[in-house]
């Protein structure tokens, strides 16, 4: 994707990579997420869980449209609405739900503790102003 991840624009890493993320973007970002997951969650007859949604998973082309990323540790469940039992708890530290290591199920729950974690990156990150 033309413009890296997510994670690059907003923890730049003493590298200039243009200016910061305009709230309009990080709105659109937002959305798109938004709109990913939801796919993910609802769009199939069996709910496909991400379990490593974070920044550096969100990829961003040429117009700064958000895609979700890095499928790697996905799980698709069995129902709709239900928890199921896994043998081990992923993720990145950090964006895991307290209850998915406390409880080791996974639900749809997951990825939007996951996606709430982002959302406060996107409010609190890589400051504001104006930019894409």
């Amino acid at each position: 994707m033309e413009n890296g991840s997510l994670d690059r624009w907003l923890h730049r890493r003493r590298r200039k990579i243009g200016p910061p993320l305009g709230w309009p973007t990080r709105l659109s970002i937002a959305m798109d997420v938004t709109r990913g997951l939801s796919y993910m969650h609802h769009g199939f007859t069996r709910p496909v869980i991400h379990r490593d949604v974070k920044c550096s998973n969100i990829l961003l082309d040429r117009e700064f449209r958000a895609k979700i990323a890095d499928f790697g540790l996905a799980r698709i469940l069995a129902r709709a609405g239900e928890s199921e039992p896994t043998s081990s708890v992923c993720g990145t530290f950090g964006y895991i739900a307290p209850e998915y290591v406390s409880r080791a199920k996974v639900s749809e729950k997951v990825d939007v503790y996951s996606f709430g974690v982002v959302l406060l990156e996107l409010a609190t990150g890589g400051g504001g102003g104006g930019g894409a």
